[in-house]
């Protein structure tokens, strides 16, 4: 039980998922680059180029945005109280998860639609 919990903790971090996904992108990337002539089947290659955009684009990616979304909160929560009462920023403060998910969602689309373009 102890080892689950910790995976997911693990899992749970951004800075570990932006990480593993540019990790995966990579060895993904290395194979395609030495082995798309043994491959014959062109679907093979294609899908592989799918999980190739898509492990990148959603560990790293999703990665990316929570990164993103928790610096800025903290930076205006620390550095810029003055400011948090007035309204650009405080419906971002009370929003921020709606914003990251709304973000997240419109990336996965660019990127299923991208993939699914590739594959046609």
């Amino acid at each position: 039980m102890e080892i689950s919990t910790g995976i997911v903790k693990l899992y749970k971090n951004a800075v570990f998922r932006l990480f593993l996904g540019i990790a995966i992108s990579l060895l993904l990337g290395e194979f395609l680059a030495n082995n798309a002539q043994n491959i014959h089947s062109i679907i093979v290659i294609k899908l592989l180029v799918m999980l190739f955009f898509c492990s990148f684009g959603f560990l790293s990616g999703f990665a990316i945005i929570d990164i993103l979304g928790s610096v800025i909160y903290s930076f205006h929560t620390r550095n810029n109280q003055q400011n948090i009462d007035k309204e650009p920023l405080k419906s971002f403060i009370t929003h921020i998860d709606k914003i990251k998910f709304i973000l997240k969602l419109f990336l996965m689309f660019f990127l299923l639609v991208v993939t699914y373009r590739f594959v046609l």
